[in-house]
C-alpha cells in the first residue's frame, strides 16, 4: 500500500510519496537530518528559487501520516488520534468526574522510556478526571475520548512536572512524550474486540401510520420528540405540557446539524411512523456525552398531517 508522508523542512512544508528510504519507519512527530542527492532535490521543486535555497541536507519532521497528524490543543498540548472509535461505536465519552485508568509509555524528547503500563504490569488508575490526581497534559487529552481510543501527546512542561521534574528519572523543564489508550470509564473496561461494535441504531415500535407519505431530503418535515437520558432526565417537545412539533425542517438542513445523527435515522419514515433511535454522544447534541434513546413521530411531511392526538403519541 502506498503510504503518503507530509514533511516540514525548515520553514517549508512537501509531501513526499514514501519511497525514499531515508523516510521509512519514521514516527509521526521525530526529527531527521537527511542528506539527498542533488537531482532528488531538484525533482521535489519545479520553483527555481526554492531549489537554490535548499541545501542537500536537509532537517525534516514528520507531520502527518496518512491524514493523521498532529493537532494543537488548550495551553500548548500537541495530540495525534492513532486509534479513535467511530461516532457510531462511541457509547459514552469523557467528563470531569469519571474514573478512568490508562495503559501508557512515557519517554523523554530523547526517547527515554521513563516509565509505562508495560514495565508496572498494570494501567496506571483508577483516577477521576478533572480533579488534579493525574497531570495537567492528560486531563485535556482525556477530555471527550471513547473507550479504547488510542493517541499520543506531547506534554510541555507546565502541563506535566514543570521546573521541579519528577525524581530522578524526569528532569526539571522536560517536555515529555505520552502513547496512551484510555482502558477503563467508570465500570466499562476495554476490549479490543468491542471498540467497533455499533451503538447507533433505530427501530419502528408502531404500525398505525400511513405510508403514503415517506420523508426524504426533499421535505419539510414536523416531529414529536423525546430524548431520555441514563439517569431517566427527559426533554422534547413531548416533554413540555403544550409542546409544538418541532420543525420545519430537512434532514440535511441548518435545523439538524447540532444532532448529525438524527437525519439518516428519520430517512425514509413514513407519516405517523414512530421509532426509537439510540444516539451515541458524538452524533448528537452538543452537550450530550452517553448515548440516548430518542423517540422520534413523524408529524407533518410538506401538506400532510398525521392526525394522533398529542396524548396518543
Amino acid at each position: 500500500m502506498e503510504t503518503s508522508v507530509a514533511l516540514k523542512l525548515d520553514s517549508e512544508g512537501i509531501t513526499f510519496k514514501l519511497d525514499h528510504e531515508g523516510l521509512q519507519g519514521m514516527c509521526l512527530g521525530e526529527k531527521r537530518t537527511l542528506i539527498m542527492p542533488e537531482k532528488r532535490i531538484r525533482s521535489l521543486f519545479t520553483d527555481m528559487k526554492k531549489r537554490k535555497e535548499l541545501d542537500t541536507v536537509l532537517n525534516i519532521e514528520l507531520i502527518e501520516i496518512n491524514n493523521k497528524k498532529w493537532e494543537k490543543l488548550a495551553e500548548g498540548l500537541q495530540m495525534v488520534m492513532l486509534e479513535e472509535v467511530s461516532p457510531e461505536s462511541c457509547e459514552r465519552i469523557v467528563i470531569n468526574g469519571d474514573t478512568l485508568a490508562v495503559e501508557y509509555e512515557g519517554s523523554l524528547e530523547d526517547g527515554t522510556v521513563f516509565d509505562s503500563s508495560a514495565s508496572r504490569g498494570q494501567p496506571f488508575g483508577p483516577f477521576q478526571q478533572g480533579y488534579g490526581q493525574i497531570i495537567r497534559g492528560y486531563e485535556i487529552a482525556l477530555a471527550g475520548r471513547c473507550l479504547g481510543e488510542r493517541f499520543k501527546m506531547i506534554v510541555p512542561p507546565h502541563l506535566a512536572y514543570g521546573d521541579q521534574g519528577a525524581g530522578d528519572l524526569i528532569p526539571p523543564g522536560a517536555t515529555l512524550h505520552f502513547d496512551v489508550r484510555l482502558v477503563q470509564l467508570n465500570q466499562e473496561l476495554w476490549a479490543e474486540q468491542q471498540s467497533n461494535q455499533e451503538v447507533y441504531t433505530w427501530e419502528t415500535i408502531n404500525d398505525d401510520y400511513d405510508c403514503e407519505h415517506k420523508v426524504t431530503y426533499e421535505d419539510n418535515i414536523y416531529m414529536h420528540y423525546l430524548a431520555v437520558s441514563g439517569d431517566d432526565t427527559e426533554f422534547g417537545t413531548l416533554a413540555e405540557v403544550d409542546g409544538e412539533p418541532f420543525g420545519p425542517f430537512r434532514l440535511d438542513g441548518s435545523e439538524l446539524q447540532g444532532v448529525p445523527g438524527l437525519g439518516p435515522a428519520m430517512e425514509g419514515m413514513c407519516l405517523g411512523e414512530e421509532r426509537i433511535v439510540t444516539l451515541p454522544p458524538r452524533l448528537g447534541w452538543e452537550q450530550q456525552y452517553e448515548t440516548l434513546d430518542v423517540n422520534i413521530i413523524i408529524t407533518q411531511i410538506n401538506e400532510h398531517k398525521f392526525t394522533a392526538r398529542k396524548d396518543e403519541l
